[in-house]
């Protein structure tokens, strides 16, 4: 099957609208959550000790935006405009029918249900725009909670593997793995007799 690349164009949920980074965010990237040991303790990136190194990353997402499988959005909440964390497909190849999902968050916002939002909201537009086969999405085992992230999603564990963290010195962190095919998601999400009990309820 052939991929349908769109480019990280900009999806609306609910409380979020989920757009392309500029330059001039660098500003709440930094303070909102890259700088900050809790969020990146379990992230394959360490926090940000300079405003610089987040200029640099920007600059990094926002040139690769002209490249139509490039996909790395900003969390933004609809109600404020402010912008409190990240979302993408991080790793993914060209002709790859799978896509894996990476995010984070400002520590003020977690347990608020953002996360899930936001990742049922790229999950669709993978599946229906893109048209990937699979979705996966890994956390380190010490991280639990994104775990209960990604099986709100609807998301079912695969396994636990070793992953090296080059941008951590290759230090090796144990991550449990999940996934979630096309034609598991429609019959969570396209369903209407589950549509009622589906993770996007959460």
């Amino acid at each position: 099957m052939q991929l349908k690349h769109r480019g990280t164009k900009t999806i609306e949920t609910t409380r979020l609208k989920l757009r392309k980074f500029a330059r001039d965010d660098a500003e709440s990237v930094f303070h909102n959550w890259a700088k900050d040991a809790d969020v990146a303790r379990y992230l394959s990136w360490s926090e940000h000790t300079s405003i610089e190194i987040t200029r640099e990353v920007l600059k990094k997402w926002t040139e690769a935006y002209v490249l139509p499988h490039s996909y790395e959005w900003g969390i933004e909440l609809k109600e404020s405009g402010e912008l409190i964390g990240s979302i993408g497909l991080p790793r993914l190849e060209e002709n790859s029918t799978i896509a894996e999902v990476g995010y984070c968050i400002g520590k003020k916002y977690w347990n608020k249900g953002i996360v899930t939002e936001a990742l049922t909201a790229v999950m669709e537009f993978c599946f229906r725009e893109v048209g990937f086969e699979s979705v996966i999405a890994r956390h380190d085992v010490e991280n639990p909670a994104s775990g209960r992230v990604m099986k709100k999603c609807g998301m079912r564990y695969l396994g636990c593997k070793p992953v090296i963290m080059p941008q951590k010195n290759d230090a090796v962190s144990m991550c449990d793995i999940f996934i979630i095919t096309k034609s598991e998601w429609e019959s969570l999400f396209l369903n209407p007799a589950r549509r009622a009990t589906s993770p996007r309820k959460t």
